[in-house]
């Protein structure tokens, strides 16, 4: 269901397909199934034994009584396509976005908890409503544990370089410039020009909390918003683009109102130097996430939220 040009075609796909969907995930689940547990075992399952559903922004509805919901920064899907309806700035497709509406309620209804993350797609937003059974969670992810391993230097680790018009955008060039390496996930390395490829050095984005990180170049994806943050490290993201899915115009607008990282405005090296001076609050607010939930670990929080709601 993601496998679109766009977030409209997708939207538009699953409006066609989600009646035959939810019917085939529920036959699935009405029975016994041979599945694999984590340390890989194959069992034996009744799948109509599900004690609860942990779902990740989920577009099927299971159906199981018990369930848990959390958007992964993106917010509940049915508000994020109210929005986006809403909003004359983008422009895109809005009558997939109508159309897949009642879906996207139908994915809400009877959650036992829904997790916001803060930050989060709407945190920009002091007037918004939570909702009644909505609990707000720091980054749904584990925050990267420091790194000490050398490295070739001081650098910039890009983590979008399959998106079209970086090359473009003069990234490259200002860092090589600046004398700066530039480290990229192993993943990336084959969709790099010839000769940056040979200047670059693959590191894994676990390995971002590193001293010779200054900084990340990235989409404004909250999981690498996340990373920068919470390795307190300088964020770089290029301005919205219509291709782009909807929340990152949302997501943008939170970035600047938090001061979690800049948006290239100019050029690539004047935004580094504002990142990096920008970076240097980070640690407070990380800090004011900790003194409101006791943690940085979001799914440690949300976790903790299922298992005591379960024993009630």
């Amino acid at each position: 269901m993601f496998s679109g040009a766009d977030y409209s075609e997708n939207l538009r796909f699953l409006v066609q397909n989600y009646s035959t969907a939810e019917s085939d995930l529920k036959k699935h689940l009405d029975g016994v199934r041979e599945v694999k547990t984590l340390d890989g075992q194959v069992v034996e399952v009744d799948l109509r034994d599900c004690a609860f559903q942990l779902g990740l922004n989920n577009r099927i509805q299971s159906g199981i009584p018990i369930q848990f919901y959390t958007a992964g920064g993106a917010g509940p899907f049915d508000e994020i396509l109210e929005r986006v309806i809403l909003e004359p700035r983008i422009t895109v497709d809005k009558s997939a976005f109508r159309e897949a509406l009642p879906i996207a309620k139908r994915m809400i209804e009877g959650q036992r908890i829904i997790f916001s993350n803060e930050p989060g797609v709407f945190s920009y937003d002091e007037s918004r409503q939570v909702r009644e059974k909505e609990i707000s969670t720091p980054p749904s992810i584990h925050p990267p544990k420091p790194n000490a391993a050398e490295l070739p230097g001081k650098g910039i680790y890009i983590l979008m370089t399959g998106i079209d018009g970086i090359r473009e955008s003069g990234v490259y060039d200002a860092v090589f410039e600046q004398g700066l390496q530039l480290y990229v996930p192993e993943f990336s390395m084959n969709s790099l020009p010839k000769e940056v490829m040979q200047k670059a050095f693959p590191l894994g984005p676990s390995q971002i909390n590193n001293p010779n990180i200054l900084a990340q170049f990235a989409r404004a994806g909250w999981s690498s918003v996340w990373l920068s943050h919470l390795a307190e490290k300088a964020f770089i993201t290029p301005q919205y683009q219509e291709r782009d899915d909807p929340e990152i115009f949302f997501n943008i607008k939170g970035i600047k109102k938090l001061g979690l990282g800049v948006v290239i405005q100019d050029d690539f090296r004047t935004s580094l130097k504002t990142a990096i001076d920008l970076a240097q609050s980070i640690k407070d607010y990380n800090q004011r996430l900790v003194q409101k939930f006791g943690t940085l670990d979001g799914i440690e929080y949300a976790a903790e939220k299922v298992v005591a709601h379960l024993s009630v």
